[in-house]
């Protein structure tokens, strides 16, 4: 509904803390990456299995988060004033509904 908002420490893993979460975003399948200005990093929350810390440097004053569905995580740094691009899987999402081209491997 909107304007209902959920506790997200009853969605994640009781074993992870964070100092100062300020971005959430979902990639195509599933997996919640949250940012957190104390501690500088973005933690990846798969489906299943532990937490992942996906970025642990190069991180002043991270202020915001974004996920595209290739593969690429978007994290705001206002610091330095700048958005810093990572990659964080090793190939990018694949939709099994799409076409192919002869180009694409799985």
């Amino acid at each position: 509904m909107p304007g209902q908002t959920t506790n997200i420490s009853l969605l994640l893993p009781a074993q992870h803390s964070f100092g100062n979460p300020v971005g959430i975003c979902a990639d195509p399948e599933g997996n919640i990456m949250v940012v957190d200005q104390q501690h500088r990093n973005v933690t990846l929350f798969p489906l299943s299995g532990s937490p992942v810390c996906v970025v642990s440097k190069g991180l002043s004053r991270p202020t915001g988060i974004a996920c595209s569905p290739l593969g690429q995580l978007f994290v705001i740094d206002s610091a330095d004033n700048s958005v810093k691009v990572y990659k964080y899987r090793v190939r990018p999402y694949y939709n099994s509904t799409s076409p192919r081209r002869s180009v694409d491997k799985p």
